[in-house]
């Protein structure tokens, strides 16, 4: 559109200036949206549509593209839960956001082409984070491994 001003100084002609002015103003924003919905929607990164449910206590994750995907999700746990879980039930690898004031988690999150892939968050009383370890001066242990260290502080 790219109005110019006319040196006009009438009231009539200020108000038409700066109508224009907002025109102009409104049709880049909208070319800048229209440009980077386009973008969005031709590239292989367009974006996963990520819904809660359920009280917030389940994440439903759509991919609207024609191919399966697997893309690092951020979310907010709500109060009161502590991990994610797969639909049937199997816990996912969740690295907490380094604020640890905040209840943010990345995960991994696989979607089907065209799909949902629907996840849990689970309650910490359902969810075992850290099996149970042993802390002892010689080294630390739990269930499956045991780590030693002699004297000046090296592994075993």
């Amino acid at each position: 559109m790219n109005t110019k001003t006319t040196g006009c100084k009438e009231p009539k002609c200020l108000v038409l200036e700066d109508y224009m002015a907002k025109l102009d103003e409104a049709q880049e924003k909208l070319t800048k949206v229209i440009t980077e919905t386009a973008k969005l929607l031709t590239s292989t990164k367009g974006p996963l549509h990520i819904y809660q449910a359920n009280n917030d206590t389940t994440l439903i994750v759509f991919n609207p593209l024609s191919f399966d995907r697997e893309e690092i999700i951020l979310t907010t746990l709500p109060k009161g839960y502590f991990g994610i879980q797969t639909e049937d039930g199997k816990p996912i690898i969740a690295q907490y956001d380094a604020a640890i004031s905040t209840n943010n988690i990345y995960f991994s999150a696989k979607v089907p082409a065209f799909g949902i892939s629907t996840f849990y968050f689970v309650k910490d009383d359902m969810y075992t984070f850290m099996p149970s370890i042993i802390f002892k001066p010689e080294g630390i242990q739990n269930d499956k491994i045991k780590i030693s260290f002699n004297s000046d502080g090296f592994m075993n």
